[in-house]
């Protein structure tokens, strides 16, 4: 159940210039693949956190977990994906 990049508002609709729009381009892949080094449960869990605004909680209900695996689950790939990100510290 995870959601494409290829969803998310276009960059040209900000008005930006060629060269932040291409920042910007550049960016989203890096994210998209910091995204898919996680495991598909992680992917969704970090999908819903961020993406559609829910809570630990709501996502814990829809997936079955407790809340509070829902939090590490989101700890552990919010480090992985810093990591894995071009530029980030480890």
């Amino acid at each position: 159940m995870w959601s494409s990049l290829e969803l998310a508002p276009e960059a040209a609709s900000t008005g930006d210039a060629p060269p932040q729009l291409a920042e910007k381009e550049q960016e989203r892949r890096n994210l998209a693949a910091a995204l898919a080094s996680l495991e598909e449960e992680a992917r969704e869990v970090v999908t819903l956190r961020f993406y559609s605004g829910m809570t630990n909680r709501a996502i814990g209900e829809l997936l079955g977990l407790s809340e509070s695996n829902v939090a590490v689950i989101l700890f552990r790939s919010v480090r992985k994906m810093r990591k894995n990100f071009p530029g980030e510290g480890a």
